[in-house]
């Protein structure tokens, strides 16, 4: 079996749990923010969101996977940032293909001027 390509996503692919339960919440965002890139058209962020939702399942694996609770609870906080990152992937594959401000602070629960400041 060949290795995985380490520059494509830095989480394990092996099943195993990821080791993060003492790692600062600044560090975890910036490890998930090394997974975001900056879709510029609907292509770009269809492909944003498709690795924002693998990394969140990888993640979600992961806590699974841990004998160790700290381990778990580590991942429970990436999972909690990859899902963020999921919607800012989302928001911006549903604006690259016309979805109005409105539209996505409907499906918020927020005004679409906060889906705007927030998300644009």
């Amino acid at each position: 079996m060949s290795e995985p390509d380490s520059t494509a996503n830095p989480f394990p692919v092996d099943g195993g749990p990821i080791p993060i339960g003492t790692m600062p919440e600044h560090e975890l965002a910036a490890l998930i923010e090394q997974t975001r890139p900056a879709p510029t058209d609907f292509n770009e962020a269809t492909v944003a969101r498709a690795q924002a939702l693998d990394t969140l399942i990888l993640l979600s694996e992961s806590i699974a996977g841990a004998d160790d609770y700290g381990d778990m609870i580590g991942a429970v906080r990436m999972v909690e940032l990859a899902a963020q990152q999921a919607r800012r992937a989302i928001i911006a594959e549903a604006r690259a293909s016309g979805e109005t401000w409105q539209s996505i602070g409907d499906a918020l629960g927020i005004s679409r001027q906060a889906a705007h400041e927030r998300y644009a």
